[in-house]
């Protein structure tokens, strides 16, 4: 049997908490504070609750240790895999504004990604097929003839072409999918049609498709017609000369970070098993169609089955928040300082949740160009700024903060990011010389209001 033959693969995923990847952070700092990205402590002390083994449900990425650790567990579980398909995304996410990813970070990320993977599998015996993501310095577009995006798409369906002519069965492998967490396109709308078409065109030839990106455990089914443990998945497929390549199961693995982070120790352990919990005998479309068939079922009980596991929680984590020796709702309220706090936390955040307010989702800025993302951000401002006059809200003026950021390289951020913090905005043609500066500020009477212009790009401020 094929199991027997130790004939398998191993799919690495949702090494991170929040996006579906390794995201190695050298610079996470044991303790300190998530809200500093787990890079520096807080001066409160209340406040560095970052674990040794990662910071789960915040925006921290991934420790030396918590990676080193997953790579310890595949050398020895799984050391005789045919190959490895690695979805992407190795490094940290650009989020300090204080410490920017620069290109030499990125390069020493894929160094260690790359020392990892040779030093706990041989090379010569097990072939690692990766994947660049997101935040690994490529984006592509295929909206554009010529782009990387559109010649990618042409190659591939070249490649799906001459394997159904040679009666070949194909994998594909990727960082992003085609639809994000919620359900909705994560391409440009011309580019996820092309490729949606494709995967419907040429199921035949298609045994698995393989992304990361979203950290979560959730099926995608393509037809005509909140906190995420690190986690890893075994693929089982068939050697046999009528079926070979095909998937037969996968095994899925988790780790509990806040176990690990209280007891000091990492523990991984199998969570569930495809076959077992979809009740199915292979993952082929027709497999999958008769799941995508018992989750429309009115009793739900596949749906609920597979919603304990999508944002591979566990139930032992269910099971430990529910056995807390205090009450949730009193923690909550002393972090905020108090009842009134909490509600107007619980309160501003819904004044910008993405539902409402969608273009504060910022859940596609990774595949904006420099222009789009200048673009969304003024955008972005404006609405935060309108929404801050209707409710009449006090808090500080920030949004010249989002254009540095999103704006500039580190050097650039270096010098002019304490200058604006201090509010020091200069024009882009005079600098200092309050002479030659062009800027006017004209009185109206009838409003009592100044109107301030800049009437040429040289007095355009930065």
């Amino acid at each position: 049997m094929t199991i027997h033959l130790r004939r398998y693969s191993i799919h690495i995923i949702e090494i991170i908490q929040r996006y579906h990847n390794i995201h190695f952070d050298p610079d996470y700092t044991y303790p300190s504070s998530p809200s500093k990205l787990c890079h520096r402590k807080s001066h409160k002390h209340k406040h560095n609750t970052a674990g040794r083994f990662g910071s789960i449900q915040t925006d921290c990425d991934s420790p030396y240790i918590l990676t080193n650790s997953t790579f310890e567990f595949l050398k020895k579980n799984f050391s005789q895999v045919d190959f490895i398909i690695y979805t992407g995304d190795s490094c940290r996410h650009d989020r300090d504004l204080k410490d920017p990813v620069v290109e030499e970070d990125i390069l020493y990320c894929h160094q260690n990604l790359i020392e990892w993977f040779t030093k706990y599998f041989d090379p010569k015996k097990v072939k690692i097929i990766p994947t660049l993501g997101n935040n690994d310095l490529w984006v592509p577009d295929c909206k554009k003839k010529n782009s990387p995006g559109s010649k990618q798409l042409k190659w591939i369906k070249r490649e799906l072409i001459n394997a159904r002519e040679e009666n070949r069965k194909i994998y594909i492998s990727h960082h992003v999918p085609p639809l994000d967490d919620k359900g909705n396109p994560a391409y440009y709308k011309k580019c996820y049609e092309k490729y949606i078409l494709l995967l419907g065109d040429y199921s035949d030839v298609i045994y698995g498709h393989f992304t990361g990106h979203t950290n979560l455990d959730t099926l995608t089914f393509v037809t005509f017609d909140e906190i995420n443990n690190p986690a890893i998945r075994e693929y089982v497929y068939s050697t046999k000369d009528d079926n070979f390549g095909t998937l037969l199961n996968y095994y899925q693995y988790f780790t509990n970070l806040t176990e690990a982070n209280n007891i000091g120790k990492i523990r991984w352990e199998l969570e569930y098993t495809a076959k077992e919990l979809y009740g199915i005998n292979h993952l082929q479309g027709n497999d999958w169609e008769k799941v995508l068939q018992e989750f429309r079922k009115p009793n739900l009980e596949l749906w609920e089955r597979y919603k304990k596991y999508v944002n591979v929680i566990n139930e032992y984590l269910t099971a430990a928040r529910n056995a807390v020796s205090f009450p949730i709702e009193e923690l909550t309220n002393f972090l905020y300082d108090g009842t009134k706090n909490t509600a107007r936390h619980r309160w501003l955040r819904s004044l910008i949740e993405p539902e409402k307010e969608p273009i504060l989702d910022t859940s596609d800025t990774a595949f904006l160009n420099r222009e789009e993302r200048y673009l969304r951000n003024l955008q972005m401002i404006k609405r935060l700024l309108q929404i801050k006059k209707q409710h009449n809200l006090s808090f500080e003026d920030w949004s010249i903060l989002l254009l540095l950021q999103g704006q500039m390289s580190k050097e650039q951020l270096d010098k002019w990011l304490p200058l604006a913090e201090n509010y020091e905005i200069i024009e882009l043609g005079h600098g200092s010389n309050i002479k030659k500066l062009e800027t006017t500020s004209t009185y109206i009477r009838e409003s009592d209001e100044f109107e301030l212009h800049s009437p040429t790009l040289t007095s355009m401020k930065w």
